[in-house]
């Protein structure tokens, strides 16, 4: 079984200081030096609770974030089997 990474974004990171943007400016550019598409392994949906959003976070895009010193765990909140059924790409088009 794989295990994705959830990432936690309440609404003062969304709507104040735009962190799932900043984090998404971040993690562009790596997935993108590593030859993949901005799809990789991050996928977002409707949060619960105090998270306005989450995002999904596959251990292969960890890795690969990691090995680029991009600030991800700041925002892990816990792990689940998968995303969501209707979860979508976070960086890339719908």
């Amino acid at each position: 079984m794989t295990t994705w990474f959830l990432l936690g974004f309440t609404g003062d990171d969304v709507a104040g200081a735009w962190q799932h943007w900043r984090l998404a400016r971040q993690c562009g550019p790596a997935l993108e030096a590593e030859g993949q598409s901005l799809s990789f392994g991050i996928l977002e949906s409707p949060g619960q609770g105090a998270h306005l959003l989450y995002w999904y976070v596959s251990a292969a895009a960890a890795r690969l974030l990691d090995a680029h010193d991009v600030g991800w765990r700041q925002f892990l909140v816990g792990s689940c089997p998968g995303p969501p059924a209707g979860a979508r790409p976070a960086l890339g088009p719908p």
